[in-house]
């Protein structure tokens, strides 16, 4: 067994075991979550920026990230199930067939794009000072929407699995993968560094 493993079994063999709700849901979301998977990674990465700029009071802040996080989850059912690019209004009712989004979720998903794009994307025209206390119970709702529609990407992502969570031979997955990767850390595609 190579080393990392052993290291890694004996870190598993100090956490204490609890069995609650809680942990149970814990693990359940661990299990569940392939982040080797370059969209998986990138929609964790906005949805974790935007729950923490949230939670520090960059609601406006927190809208664009939230938003980032449905973007790329569009991408991803966009390039997995081959379809060609469409505008983001045309994409709501595939998404919704494909992940199988919880009812009303699309309708805060289209407000979570209105919002970034009226106060966060842009400037804006009006009341960007009161953008907190106007929009905090939709922003609640919206956040949790967002939540859901992780959640069931996650699910879609584990159904349709392109690379491989828990890899028997790295250097076999590497090789399986290295395009993946290399498409995924996109220095090489930088306007700015070309």
């Amino acid at each position: 067994m190579p080393f990392f493993n052993s290291e890694y079994l004996s870190f598993r063999k100090d956490i204490p075991a609890i069995h609650n709700r809680k942990s149970q849901l814990c693990s359940y979301y661990i299990d569940l979550i392939n982040s080797f998977d370059p969209f998986v990674n990138r929609v964790l990465y906005y949805y974790i920026r935007s729950l923490s700029l949230l939670a520090d009071g960059y609601d406006e802040e927190a809208i664009t990230a939230a938003d980032n996080t449905v973007d790329v989850i569009f991408q991803a059912i966009k390039q997995r199930k081959q379809i060609p690019t469409k505008a983001r209004i045309d994409m709501y009712n595939i998404v919704q067939t494909e992940i199988s989004l919880p009812s009303g979720t699309v309708e805060q998903l289209e407000n979570l794009y209105q919002l970034r794009c009226g106060f966060s994307a842009h400037p804006a025209h009006s009341k960007w000072w009161d953008f907190s206390e106007t929009y905090e119970s939709d922003i609640e709702a919206i956040m949790y929407s967002v939540k859901s529609t992780v959640i069931k990407f996650l699910m879609f992502e584990r159904d349709n699995r392109k690379i491989e969570k828990v890899p028997s031979c790295w250097s076999d997955w590497f090789m399986d993968n290295c395009d993946i990767i290399y498409d995924a850390v996109w220095f090489h595609k930088s306007p700015i560094l070309n």
